[in-house]
């Protein structure tokens, strides 16, 4: 008999974690166009990884959508309040520099430290417009 018996099923919790991440792609799959962009990753599971990427060198991400305005035909203007906290994989992965002896200080002071940012996100194109404004909205 062996010694020690590794249970080769998984967590309930990263069951869980699975299943959400299915969610979230299916949403996105369903709320944007097939070729959507942000920056470099194109398609729903592309954006997805970088939210995956992105809550793992931060702690607690929340981003609330604060309004969508249609500036013209064309355009839409999308505002948003994103918080994080600032943790040890946020200042090791993003900013290493800091973890050395030169920056020590500096990262004392950051961690843990919750930062809030307003930003918005300036989407033009005449398949934006129509696509967002149609009977089946998606996101391009």
């Amino acid at each position: 008999m062996p010694l020690l018996a590794l249970d080769p099923s998984p967590s309930e919790a990263e069951v869980r974690r699975a299943s959400d991440a299915h969610a979230h792609l299916d949403f996105l799959k369903q709320a944007m166009a097939l070729d959507v962009t942000d920056g470099d990753a194109r398609g729903a599971e592309a954006i997805l990884e970088q939210w995956r990427l992105f809550s793992l060198c931060h702690g607690d991400v929340s981003v609330q959508l604060q309004r969508l305005e249609l500036v013209s035909d064309e355009s839409i203007l999308a505002v948003t309040n994103t918080s994080i906290t600032i943790t040890d994989n946020t200042l090791q992965v993003l900013y290493p520099h800091l973890t050395g002896t030169d920056g020590f200080a500096a990262a004392g002071k950051l961690l843990n430290k919750r930062l809030e940012v307003e930003g918005s996100v300036h989407s033009t194109g005449t398949k934006l417009a129509a696509e967002w404004c149609g009977s089946s909205p998606r996101w391009t």
